[in-house]
């Protein structure tokens, strides 16, 4: 097999991650909204299952996270498109970077603020910040990994 061929496999193998990385972000984010589209009382204790938070359900809650949850939907169909051709789509994939540095500096600041508002299970706080961490540095290492016309053949006409 030439240098070339197994270049272009890890190259492959590095897209094919990003792809799975892309899919399982879109799902994630496109779950979220629906749930936030579709429940209403219910939203209290899947926040406090899945992210450790106390939320009190009002309608005035509920038309905050309404709209919200629309924009999760379509973030999630946006990262979807984006998983579909990486390559073409690099700059939503950015965008979704950018997302995932907004989520840390969140769990940072709950972290900061000792847990006054969820003192109940700070470790689930800890293990959501790993998550958002290692998935914005697989990111990035899979976005340079998978650069454009970073392995085309030096004889070849552009």
């Amino acid at each position: 097999m030439s240098a070339n061929k197994t270049i272009a496999n890890t190259y492959d193998y590095y897209t094919q991650i990003l792809k799975l990385l892309l899919w399982d972000m879109s799902a994630y984010h496109v779950l979220l909204g629906v749930i936030g589209l579709v429940y209403g009382e219910e939203l209290e204790y899947i926040a406090h299952s899945v992210f450790n938070l106390s939320l009190t359900v009002t309608p005035q809650i509920l038309s905050l996270i309404r709209p919200l949850a629309a924009y999760l939907v379509v973030f999630g169909v946006i990262m979807g498109i984006a998983a579909y051709d990486p390559k073409r789509f690099r700059p939503v994939i950015y965008a979704g970077l950018v997302v995932l540095f907004f989520r840390l500096l969140q769990y940072l600041s709950i972290i900061i603020q000792g847990f006054q508002v969820s003192a109940n299970r700070p470790s689930q706080t800890y293990g959501l910040m790993f998550v958002v961490i290692f998935t914005g540095l697989a990111f990035i290492f899979l976005l340079y990994k998978t650069k454009p016309n970073k392995h085309k053949n030096k004889n070849e006409k552009k």
